[in-house]
């Protein structure tokens, strides 16, 4: 990429979403420097990936040289992308002028609406933060699994604070920061699946609170959707309603998936008309959660089932006298929830998940650390005293 293209890609990405903030997304002259933008973008081969670090950007990994006069440019677009949690935007091939448009208009608007791309739908752009990155030409190095080890762990965070908070009993429901903590296990999951899988089951030393089942339960709930290639903002949806729930839920003693939803929806409401009516993901969430309640739409019915399976899962953890084992909880949900979403649940993490103790054809036993890789589900990764080791035959479980 040459340095005119460089400056003109920071130039022109500044232009356009300043001519947004300034007269609106739809008007005349956003409408005209988000094309010029597209043009400049489509000159280089795609994917054409820009990551905004501490006070410099990089394009496809190459640091991009900044003029003493635009750095002050740079800074702006750094601090709204970091706002979005957009440190890193991929633009795809093709491009589409629709979508840009869209993205461009919500990053105009970083500094009145928290987290404002939560209901940009895109498939020609992608963005995801960053926290990990070093300041130089390979731009940001850290690797697939620590990176969703990270996210993960952030994840986990969020979730015990938006416990305690819940727990103060606040005014209405918290939505960004709930949303923060689907955002981190969205970029976990995207990242490295069976590590963030791995995280939650194998996590030394951790017990399984109330937040980490919430969040445990979310996961599952975004990974088995994501599975079936359900569209980003209905997942993201019902994993708020999921997180929701199981938040409301499981400070019960019995199972009561419905009071949970009702508890639920009633604090989420109490967010003033004028939030709720403006955002697409707030009415998407409570129309997921109302799908448990006894008067629902019948076609909501798949909802309904997903929500109580996944509530029933961690409640049956966190209640258990014992925290049992990843496979005995599954092995618990064939019997008493929804079939066809147990199988998918299943499917999803491997019929031997991670934490499973199982032993090799050649005596030796060891813990499941992945799923399989082939064809058989039975051949899971299997940690073995250091060694990591991919079997050749089928394992066998070991009871408890």
């Amino acid at each position: 990429m040459s340095e005119d293209i460089q400056q003109s890609l920071i130039n022109e990405l500044f232009t356009a979403i300043r001519t947004a903030s300034t007269h609106g997304p739809r008007h005349a002259s956003t409408l005209e420097a988000t094309r010029q933008l597209q043009t400049t973008i489509e000159t280089q081969p795609a994917p054409l990936k820009l990551q905004f670090v501490d006070g410099v950007v990089f394009a496809n990994r190459a640091l991009i040289s900044i003029r003493h006069a635009d750095y002050d440019k740079l800074v702006w677009l750094s601090t709204v992308t970091r706002s979005c949690e957009a440190d890193e935007i991929i633009f795809m091939a093709p491009l589409s002028t629709e979508e840009l448009l869209l993205f461009v208009g919500a990053l105009s608007t970083a500094k009145e609406s928290p987290l404002p791309l939560e209901d940009v739908v895109a498939t020609s752009i992608r963005w995801r933060p960053l926290e990990v990155a070093k300041r130089c030409e390979e731009g940001e190095s850290v690797d697939e699994e620590t990176f969703a080890l990270s996210q993960l762990a952030l994840a986990l965070d969020a979730c015990e604070r938006l416990s305690c908070e819940l727990a103060e009993a606040p005014e209405h429901w918290p939505w960004t920061p709930a949303l923060s903590v689907i955002r981190r296990l969205e970029s976990a999951l995207e990242t490295d699946p069976a590590t963030t899988l791995r995280g939650f089951e194998l996590a030394p030393g951790v017990s399984w609170s109330l937040s980490r089942c919430a969040a445990s339960g979310t996961r599952c709930a975004l990974q088995v959707l994501g599975a079936l290639g359900i569209p980003q903002t209905l997942r993201r949806a019902i994993a708020h309603a999921t997180l929701g729930l199981l938040l409301s839920g499981l400070r019960q003693d019995s199972f009561e998936p419905e009071a949970a939803a009702r508890s639920f929806s009633a604090l989420a409401k109490k967010t003033s008309t004028r939030l709720l009516s403006g955002s697409a993901h707030r009415i998407r969430t409570l129309a997921a959660v109302d799908s448990l309640l006894s008067n629902s739409h019948t076609d909501l019915g798949s909802i309904r089932a997903l929500l109580e399976t996944t509530m029933g899962l961690e409640f049956a953890r966190l209640h258990s006298p014992t925290t049992p084992p990843r496979v005995e909880l599954l092995a618990m949900g064939l019997r008493h929830f929804d079939s066809d979403w147990m199988r998918i649940i299943i499917q999803t993490e491997g019929a031997v998940p991670c934490g499973s103790r199982v032993a090799l054809a050649d005596g030796r036993e060891g813990v499941v650390i992945g799923p399989a890789q082939g064809a058989s589900p039975w051949k899971p990764l299997v940690l073995v005293g250091r060694e990591v080791v991919q079997p050749q035959q089928d394992v066998s479980l070991i009871s408890a």
